[in-house]
């Protein structure tokens, strides 16, 4: 199991390149540079790398939801209650703990579990670069929707991730709708790159895992995939174009 991203951020963006941030659950910082490669310009590759290490566990939470499997987001805190702690070397054994206890809640709609990584900033390195302002990242989700006002606990819920492709200066987007049984890959112009059928309902570390996989195979095709996007982009524009009108008429 690889540990998780809870936190990436792209930082001193140039002509030439940009530097990536990435705060991993098992406690690791990588801080890396990427120049653009000399046979393309949307292709990067890295110059420089550095790993640091900070300090935190993974706390495993617990929530009751009411007697219509909801709670006010401005009560949910209240009904929160620390279930266990793990240092951040036992990622992968929260991680099958959580697993166990989705899978014995998976009908009971009354209650559910989530990681959180709680960062010790007080001993935090002020070379490190993450933020110094945030304590908690979250590491999963509760099997839920939300929105402004509410939170409901759903048996089969929606699932989204978001993968940025150093290597393409990329975002990706996967979206999991359990009940259509399949996953959609799109890019930041909202057009399918990728759609993948699937024969069961899959878990939250299911999923992960899966758009890993995806990811893996977007990067050993990273020529295809770059052509796809730039090809949506231009259609995008087009559409746009017919809808609004030329701004610059010739």
């Amino acid at each position: 199991m690889k540990p998780r991203a809870l936190y990436t951020e792209r930082i001193k963006y140039n002509s030439n390149g940009f530097e990536l941030v990435r705060f991993y659950e098992d406690g690791n910082v990588t801080h890396q540079k990427f120049v653009h490669d000399d046979h393309g310009y949307s292709s990067f590759h890295t110059t420089e790398s550095n790993t640091y290490e900070v300090d935190g566990n993974i706390i495993l939470q617990e929530v009751h939801f009411d007697d219509e499997n909801k709670r006010l987001n401005t009560e949910l805190s209240d009904h929160i209650k620390v279930l266990d702690t793990f240092s951040k070397e036992e990622y992968e054994k929260a991680h099958k703990k959580l697993m166990a206890l989705h899978k014995e809640t998976h009908e009971d709609l009354s209650v559910d579990y989530r990681l959180v990584f709680e960062l010790d900033l007080q001993n935090l390195d002020k070379g490190i670069p993450v933020p110094r302002e945030v304590k908690t990242y979250p590491i999963t989700y509760f099997r839920a929707t939300t929105n402004i006002k509410e939170i409901e606990r759903k048996k089969d819920p929606e699932n989204l991730a978001i993968r940025f492709i150093p290597t393409m200066n990329e975002s990706l987007y996967f979206h999991y709708i359990p009940n259509n049984d399949h996953i959609t890959m799109t890019g930041d112009n909202l057009f399918a790159l990728d759609t993948r059928q699937l024969d069961n309902k899959l878990s939250e570390q299911e999923f992960v895992d899966y758009v890993d996989k995806m990811v893996e195979d977007v990067k050993d095709n990273t020529d295809y995939y770059q052509s796809l996007i730039k090809s949506q982009r231009n259609r995008r524009a087009s559409l746009e174009t017919d809808e609004m009108g030329d701004l610059y008429p010739r």
